[in-house]
């Protein structure tokens, strides 16, 4: 009760601060020019590039810029849809503040709010003088007032949600597929890997991906290391056994129990990527890593529980698959 009694006042605040401070003339009458914000993690950035797409194929003269996370912007930094990039550490008012003397003269017309996790980062938006700030009904944290258009949310996959956003700009697509920009830098990680492996060819290369931010998402690592015996018995296979740095003591314990297998903690976020598109099969909880595969078109296994695949599965990717468990309670976050 106090937390939401908290809350109410936060906002107040907010609302009554962007009213005294939200400028009087706005970029009324101006050409079309967006900010899509998208502060959050791995698949929401991912699941922001079909609607990128959308609105540089629709509007190709048009300025984009995109307001993310450090990690999005890593993500983003080849797409070929985006003009910039505008990356904002979680809750940070000295990166806000240099952001708002970055984007006040790009004059931007439409903010497009597709998903963000910090309560400051729309207020932000609101104080540039776009005269459209678009996104979804109820997902703002309690100011869907600060929106100029608040959006039915219809429970679409999320794909689906951000192209809904785009097309009340009149941007459309008939293609929802993600897209994964590398560079020459991300795909020469993943080849220095590979030569050290010194594959043969004809040998398949499978990936396994035991870890996952939140821990109740992780399918058992003794079950990845049955799964993963039984690939190199059965199919004569090299396994390799990916995670982050923070993964590390248990991608190297599934590892140390696969014939043969492969630990990989060590690469770039777009080397990982990069790495991803070399699989013949990629069996992953549901993580970061399983949207890139996603994105790159890899044939992939996704575990699901308890998120709602309908809503955050495969959406445009017929090389991918999924097995999912209805969680004990619903609805469910945990």
């Amino acid at each position: 009760m106090h937390a939401v009694l908290g809350l109410g006042i936060k906002n107040t605040l907010i609302k009554r601060l962007v009213s005294w401070l939200q400028p009087h003339t706005s970029n009324r009458g101006d050409p079309q020019r967006f900010l899509v914000l998208s502060t959050t993690g791995v698949g929401d950035t991912l699941w922001a590039t079909p609607s990128l797409r959308a609105l540089r194929e629709c509007f190709p003269s048009s300025y984009i810029g995109v307001l993310t996370s450090p990690l999005g912007a890593e993500l983003l930094k080849h797409n070929r849809h985006i003009d910039a990039l505008f990356p904002v550490r979680n809750n940070s008012l000295v990166d806000l503040v240099s952001l708002y003397f970055k984007l006040k003269p790009q004059r931007i017309t439409h903010v497009l709010c597709f998903h963000t996790s910090q309560r400051l980062i729309l207020p932000f938006a609101s104080l540039l003088g776009a005269e459209h700030r678009i996104g979804s009904y109820g997902m703002n944290k309690g100011l869907d007032s600060l929106l100029t258009h608040a959006i039915d949310n219809c429970n679409m996959h999320e794909i689906q949600r951000r192209l809904h956003l785009v097309a009340h700009v009149g941007a459309h697509t008939l293609d929802p597929a993600m897209e994964l920009s590398l560079g020459p830098e991300d795909e020469r990680e993943a080849s220095e890997l590979l030569e050290r492996l010194q594959l043969p060819s004809y040998i398949p290369l499978i990936g396994l991906h035991p870890g996952s931010k939140d821990p109740f998402k992780r399918w058992p690592a003794s079950h990845f290391i049955a799964l993963g015996k039984r690939l190199v018995a059965e199919r004569g296979c090299q396994v390799v056994v990916t995670g982050n740095k923070e993964e590390q003591a248990l991608t190297k314990a599934v590892a140390s129990d696969i014939p043969s297998a492969l630990p990989v903690t060590h690469l770039s976020l777009m080397g990982m990527g990069a790495l991803l598109k070399r699989l013949s099969l990629f069996v992953t909880n549901d993580t970061g890593p399983m949207h890139l595969a996603f994105a790159g078109r890899v044939p992939t296994l996704g575990l699901f529980v308890p998120t709602n695949p309908v809503l955050c599965g495969p959406c445009g990717c017929p090389s991918a698959a999924l097995l999912s468990r209805k969680p004990t309670c619903t609805p469910c976050l945990k």
